[in-house]
């Protein structure tokens, strides 16, 4: 009809008016000055970057198998490249595959146990460290360091594939950051990745800690200018850092000037870009770390509802007070005499002061002594031998156990039912008086899990709550973490064996622990984890394997190693500055800790004293 035509005409009179106001208005911009209309996003940016990064590794490592079969001479300077190139990656390649980071690529240079299989499948070390320690061997062994290059070719190869590339998302890339720095520190510069040689080691550091803030740098036209300042200082103060040696490094101001503050605010940043945190990420999945931490010595910065069975229930201040209630009453054992306490004295840092541990038979005592309680939350397996990965089923080998609690549950259960006064505990702590093994071992397990503090000397001088501290403590953790190489097995914050970055797995570690320090001098007769019962970890490298304690509170703890054979933390150091047990000519075939003498003087054997007696903290000592 005509006027449906009508209608039509100015229907397409205006598609045409508007089509042309729509080019106009486009045309109108200057393109030059609106980069936002054509310019990609930091994480795409990152992505193309990584890899070619990638990619340039991956032509290094091949380069330096080819010339290693036409000539030999340059294979320090080849492998030295190929570790420089890696540093500029190593924070986003172990962050988006740990497990194949680990086994394949830089972890340490010891065999270990496949997890998550029922088989013992024993995994032999591959990777950087390997080749390193090929390499500076006093004999070469050619044809193996060419295997291990392919090896590690075909390993890295393994990033190329787009389900990694697609993995480096905004919120992922701030964790590769924010993980990537307490890697660097607590296993970077004090020498843990690099084993074999230290020489490397401060400009390696350097390396990774200026490739991260330069990728960084992709989201900086995004950042508020006051952060973008203060990263920039960061980054130029750290260079007065970077230029001193492996024995002269900072350690300890890097951390307090560096480390902390750029922690701090890249988290300032990532909430400034509205990036999820991994809490809000994966909600419900706690992390062993706490991403909020002012510092790395924060008391908040394990996370603890990642290490306790029941943190953050509602009853959870009622289950610690009855757990109290239980760990100092000798209810516990069959004949009412010995109590949790009995053996962890909170006196003496929740230890017992001898060599080994008193038995409820006169004269009689156990295979050990007793570890410390504080902090011992912080971990994710337990005793000396690594028996269980549950702090509350530990409770289990010393009800059972003859020779101390000599006890069952049912048995337990029926006396704490008759007492009014734990009825009424269970009952307001778990909403019914019922009592059971469950229940008793939670309780127990909610207040060792209290025991927990970092608020020593040392912890306050690191977080700026203190001025000063004296020099000698200073001193001694640089030494401690740099020359005399006990942070490469007593990780920062904890100085125990729970592993950076994640802190999600627990070493052992084989010292050659001598039955007592004097001559002549013998191997103590417990095979550690190699006799813990579980079939699987019975391996010939776990023989003499204990697991690494905490040095915090040492001052309270002794006598030291699990059979006290140390009476004093002097004769703790005069043995590893020997080297361990080889240095007393107590031969081993599987010694993890490193043979060669640390040549520590005794100045510096005292400054080390002094800094691990700084991290003495007497709270929760006094009952």
């Amino acid at each position: 009809s005509p006027r449906k035509r009508g209608l039509f005409v100015y229907m397409k009179k205006l598609f045409i008016l508007f089509f042309l106001l729509t080019i106009g208005l486009f045309y109108s911009f200057d393109l030059s000055k609106n980069e936002f209309l054509v310019q990609k996003k930091p994480i795409i940016e990152v992505q193309f970057r990584f890899n070619d990064d990638l990619n340039k590794l991956i032509r290094l490592v091949k380069t330096a198998n080819i010339n290693l079969s036409v000539d030999s001479s340059s294979l320090v300077s080849d492998y030295q490249e190929i570790r420089n190139q890696f540093k500029k990656i190593e924070f986003l390649l172990a962050y988006i595959d740990i497990q194949h980071f680990n086994q394949y690529i830089n972890g340490a240079p010891l065999p270990k146990l496949e997890k998550h299989v029922p088989n013992i499948n024993v995994l032999e070390p591959k990777g950087l460290q390997v080749l390193q320690e090929l390499i500076f061997s006093e004999q070469l062994n050619l044809s193996e360091i060419q295997n291990q290059y392919l090896l590690l070719s075909e390993n890295i190869e393994k990033y190329q594939s787009s389900f990694y590339v697609n993995e480096l998302t905004d919120p992922v890339f701030f964790e590769c950051l924010h993980f990537g720095l307490i890697r660097l520190y607590a296993l970077g510069v004090t020498g843990f990745d690099s084993p074999a040689s230290t020489e490397e080691t401060i400009n390696e550091s350097e390396i990774s800690f200026n490739a991260m803030l330069s990728y960084f740098n992709e989201y900086k036209e995004y950042v508020v200018d006051a952060s973008k300042d203060k990263l920039n200082i960061l980054s130029s103060k750290s260079n007065v850092y970077f230029k001193n040696s492996f024995d002269r490094f900072d350690r300890l101001e890097f951390l307090r000037k560096i480390i902390d503050p750029c922690l701090r605010e890249l988290g300032t940043v990532q909430k400034q870009l509205f990036i999820e945190m991994p809490y809000q990420r994966a909600p419900g999945i706690p992390f062993a770390v706490n991403y909020n931490a002012n510092s790395i010595f924060s008391d908040d910065f394990y996370n603890i509802d990642f290490f306790s069975e029941n943190y953050g229930i509602s009853e959870h201040g009622l289950r610690v007070s009855l757990g109290k209630k239980l760990f100092y009453d000798p209810i516990l054992s069959s004949d009412n005499l010995s109590s949790c306490a009995s053996c962890h004295k909170p006196e003496l840092a929740f230890t017992d002061g001898l060599s080994k541990s008193k038995s409820n038979q006169i004269d009689v005592t156990l295979q050990r002594n007793a570890p410390t309680l504080l902090n011992a939350v912080y971990a994710t397996q337990f005793f000396y031998d690594l028996r269980t990965d549950r702090l509350s089923s530990q409770m289990d080998h010393v009800v059972l156990n003859p020779d101390e609690f000599n006890t069952t549950y049912k048995a337990i259960a029926t006396k704490l039912s008759n007492s009014v006064t734990y009825s009424e505990m269970f009952k307001d702590a778990f909403g019914n008086g019922e009592i059971n093994r469950e229940r008793i071992t939670n309780v127990i397990s909610a207040y060792v899990s209290s025991l927990r503090s970092y608020n020593s000397e040392f912890d306050q001088f690191v977080r700026g709550e203190s001025a000063t501290i004296s020099d000698d403590v200073k001193s001694g953790y640089n030494l401690f973490t740099g020359k005399a190489a006990c942070a490469t097995c007593h990780f920062v914050p904890s100085f125990s064996g729970l592993v950076p970055p994640d802190y999600m797995e627990n070493e052992s570690e084989v010292l050659g622990v001598p039955n007592r320090y004097d001559k002549p001098y013998e191997i103590d007769d417990d095979l550690g984890r190699f006799s813990n019962r579980i079939l699987k970890e019975q391996v010939d490298f776990f023989k003499y394997s204990f697991k690494t304690p905490t040095i915090r509170n040492v001052e309270f703890t002794a006598p030291f190693m699990h059979n006290g054979a140390f009476r004093n933390l002097h004769e703790v150091m005069e043995f590893y500055n020997l080297g361990g047990g080889a240095g007393l000519d107590i031969t081993l075939d599987n010694q993890t800790l490193a043979p060669t003498p640390l040549d520590l003087s005794e100045e510096e054997i005292d400054q080390i004293i002094a800094f691990m007696n700084s991290l003495s903290d007497r709270n929760h000592m006094e009952y």
